[in-house]
């Protein structure tokens, strides 16, 4: 039987934590389809639980477990963001340095899907193969012996030669989360258990790695919002107590909204909500909404996304590229809640804040 390790790395952010849950879905399509034995080492989380504890070097620690655990398997899978690329990589040449030996390494998620040459360039041999967009289907298709040549949406090294195959669209994992990997999806933040969740149907970005796709001659796909609910009130028996909604935008499609709070109580979630909101996209009106719709409150934030990167990783904002001067634009991700007494004033003067900067660019 194959054994396929999982990785989420370590980000050395000890005040947020990504969602394991592309991780958990790409586990279960795995376990469903294929006869691999697949495990998700979330090597963040244990990153911060050991560094709370106060032990004296957490980095060193959570590389040890990983060793024990690749030196067992015969590929090792790693999401990875762009601020995550370089701890990859050093993390990597470290375990091949204690080991001598690294099982089939493979990676995949925003960076490498956007900067897929370049992530095998750098990785000087620690990386072997790219997965570029939707996991589920070519990672099933390397675990099951296909020759890489024939396996689309993926990028490899042959000999001293960079090979990226054709891509194509894939639809999004259309089954339920395997409960076994359900609690990796929960991450225990300030006492606590919190839910980072991509609800991908309401992003209007349409990223092709992303699991909200527009595909020509289809339209816009995404996971069956009941599904997601189900696996929220699964994971209420894990403790879950708080949902974080990162997609972009969140807010951008109000009957979608609506229909994640019906869907919600029908199935009788009582779980305080929270999402992020791009200051751009601030309105009193919306502000409203966003309270009645019974959110505990929202981060402020925005991608740095400018018009020449726009073309590779494929994102828009609201149905354009972003502006050269969003890199020039930066805003810190703020917290606001509803019960804080200077509210409406501090949404006023972000506000203000907004269109001034609007209006230099």
């Amino acid at each position: 039987m194959t054994k396929v390790l999982l990785v989420s790395p370590i980000t050395h952010n000890l005040e947020e934590h990504g969602s394991n849950v592309n991780l958990a879905i790409i586990a279960s399509y795995l376990t469903q389809n294929t006869d691999c034995r697949v495990e998700i080492l979330d090597m963040d989380a244990d990153y911060r639980k050991l560094w709370i504890q106060g032990v004296k070097d957490p980095y060193q620690s959570c590389l040890k477990a990983l060793e024990g655990k690749m030196s067992k398997s015969d590929y090792a899978g790693f999401t990875c963001m762009d601020y995550t690329f370089p701890i990859i990589l050093k993390t990597l040449g470290n375990s091949k340095n204690d080991l001598g030996e690294l099982p089939t390494v493979f990676t995949g998620g925003v960076h490498p899907s956007s900067e897929t040459r370049s992530t095998l360039e750098e990785s000087e041999g620690l990386i072997d193969i790219v997965v570029r967009g939707l996991g589920e289907v070519p990672t099933a298709k390397i675990l099951t012996g296909e020759k890489l040549e024939n396996i689309p949406n993926i990028a490899y090294r042959r000999g001293g030669t960079i090979r990226i195959n054709p891509d194509i669209y894939f639809t999004p994992f259309d089954g339920k989360i395997e409960t076994e990997f359900l609690e990796k999806c929960i991450f225990e933040e300030d006492g606590e258990k919190v839910l980072y969740e991509i609800y991908q149907f309401f992003c209007t970005n349409f990223c092709d790695y992303c699991a909200c796709l527009k595909i020509p001659g289809i339209g816009v796909v995404h996971r069956d919002p009941n599904t997601v609910v189900e696996e929220i009130a699964d994971m209420e028996k894990f403790g879950l107590e708080h949902i974080y909604f990162i997609d972009d935008n969140h807010f951008i499609n109000p009957k979608g909204v609506e229909r994640l709070n019906r869907l919600l109580r029908e199935y009788e979630i009582d779980i305080k909500k929270r999402s992020f909101l791009d200051p751009q996209l601030i309105t009193p009106e919306l502000i409203e909404k966003v309270k009645g719709w019974g959110y505990a409150g929202f981060f402020l934030g925005r991608d740095f996304i400018t018009n020449e990167l726009a073309s590779i990783y494929g994102r828009k904002f609201n149905g354009r590229p972003r502006d050269v001067e969003s890199e020039k634009e930066k805003f810190d991700y703020l917290f606001f809640v509803y019960d804080d007494e200077q509210f409406d004033d501090k949404m006023n003067r972000l506000s203000t804040l907004v269109v001034e900067q609007m209006n230099e660019s």
